[in-house]
């Protein structure tokens, strides 16, 4: 038999926490779950998730809580020493994708491309409206799903109507096909989340427990169905995947060659740039950094160059409104007051400069993105209270992860999103040929 742990405890036993009545005895708990499943669970390790699962029941925890508690009571110390079938278990839940030639050195991916359908609208609307029927809820979603836009409110309470709205728009349009064709333009690797991030979002760092989710306009914030540990550790075994059937992994676990993993998302149009790359977190005591000065730099300079080669033109905001302008390249960090801008001065040489920002939002600051360089260790507490260490092994200095948030203008004009598919394509060829030496990336 073969043994499962805690970090994709999700796939197999919390997908039926939400069905598992606490008065059954044992025997009705074990059979909701699958053949498949049982056959999966060393006794040993059945027996120790089933006493955690009541242990965390008994001290009045939430199921999301639970899900988190039995995590940290069954995991492996190290996420990178789980059996490969586990692996391969937690990567088919949270994604689906491709492995590419190894040619290319590193890999694209979008967290935040799953539109969130009935069954998940359902689901966490049910943590809300807990007296509320599947049926119900199901019978009134399809009510709100078919009225005309603008007048959603019909048979369907004005404030439940807004959560569906809400819960059902939160994911980042077009950014699957930019994944997809930026990716297979140059036959490389790319996944794309299965989940919605209303779900579980993997690009939030593992034991994140502050509440993540969609806020409504009375100020309740409706959270995530799940914390994001079990999905961030299913990322990282896509990228370990990835890395080992590209540029190799040493005996520590650290890329053989520079890797360049692009991370694509969406944001609206904006009165700073068209594409916001996240510089990390810079405050004082709290320094990271997910890529290398030396890439980050090498990526917003090139992009600006081609952007501006294949003649795009953007809707940027200014206090006249909006304006057509060649598209704008910023670097944000967390913990600093000005962005970096880049753009193409008159002469056609790439400049940058700063420019006031209040606000460290689209850094990647505080989402653990410098994890997959460095590791992480936490600190947790099993469901006895026990104080438990697990680590996150880092890729090494030379595994850079670049997010890209880009701009409406550019994700929804078919021409643009074509072009700049083309764009990011060109950028993995040069990163895997200009940084092809170990040593290449670093500052």
């Amino acid at each position: 038999m073969r043994c499962i742990s805690g970090w994709t405890f999700s796939r197999l036993i919390f997908d039926h926490l939400g069905r598992w009545n606490p008065a059954s005895p044992y025997s009705e708990w074990k059979n909701t779950m699958t053949e498949t499943d049982r056959e999966d669970l060393s006794l040993e390790r059945f027996g120790a998730v089933h006493e955690a699962a009541e242990l965390a029941r008994d001290i009045g925890l939430p199921i999301r809580d639970r899900r988190e508690k039995v995590i940290a009571t069954v995991a492996e110390e190290r996420l990178d020493k789980e059996p490969v079938d586990v692996q391969e278990r937690a990567i088919r839940k949270y994604f689906e994708g491709e492995i590419g030639l190894p040619k290319i050195h590193g890999m694209v991916d979008g967290l935040h491309v799953q539109q969130p359908g009935e069954g998940e609208v359902i689901s966490i609307l049910r943590e809300r409206l807990p007296l509320r029927s599947v049926e119900e809820l199901s019978q009134l979603y399809r009510q709100w799903f078919a009225s005309p836009k603008g007048n959603e409110v019909v048979s369907v309470d004005p404030s439940l109507a807004e959560a569906m709205r809400k819960i059902r728009g939160k994911f980042e349009e077009y950014i699957r096909f930019l994944v997809k064709r930026s990716a297979q333009g140059c036959e490389g690797s790319w996944f794309l989340a299965k989940k919605s991030r209303m779900w579980a979002d993997a690009n939030r760092r593992s034991f994140f427990h502050q509440p993540r989710g969609t806020k409504l306009s009375s100020g309740e914030l409706i959270q995530t169905k799940e914390y994001p540990t079990a999905a961030r550790a299913a990322l990282y075994w896509v990228i370990r995947r990835v890395a080992e059937r590209t540029i190799g992994l040493d005996g520590e676990g650290k890329v053989k060659a520079p890797f360049l993993r692009l991370a694509l998302h969406g944001m609206v149009d904006s009165d700073v740039a068209d594409v916001v790359l996240g510089g990390g977190n810079m405050k004082p005591g709290k320094e990271s950094k997910p890529a290398s000065e030396k890439v980050l730099r090498w990526f917003a300079q090139t992009l600006v160059e081609k952007l501006h080669a294949r003649g795009l033109q953007t809707f940027g905001k200014t206090d006249e409104g909006r304006v057509m302008r060649e598209p704008v390249v910023a670097i944000q960090r967390l913990g600093q007051d000005q962005a970096e801008v880049f753009g193409r001065e008159e002469d056609g040489m790439i400049s940058s400069k700063l420019i006031d920002r209040t606000t460290g939002a689209l850094s990647g600051g505080g989402l653990g993105l410098e994890h997959f360089r460095t590791g992480a260790t936490f600190e947790v507490e099993d469901v006895s209270s026990k104080k438990r260490i697990l680590k996150f092994p880092g890729f090494g200095d030379e595994f850079h992860t670049i997010q890209a948030e880009v701009c409406n203008s550019l994700r929804m004009d078919k021409a643009s999103r074509e072009k700049l598919a083309g764009i990011f394509s060109e950028m993995m060829v040069e990163f895997s040929s200009r940084f092809a030496e170990s040593g290449s990336s670093l500052d």
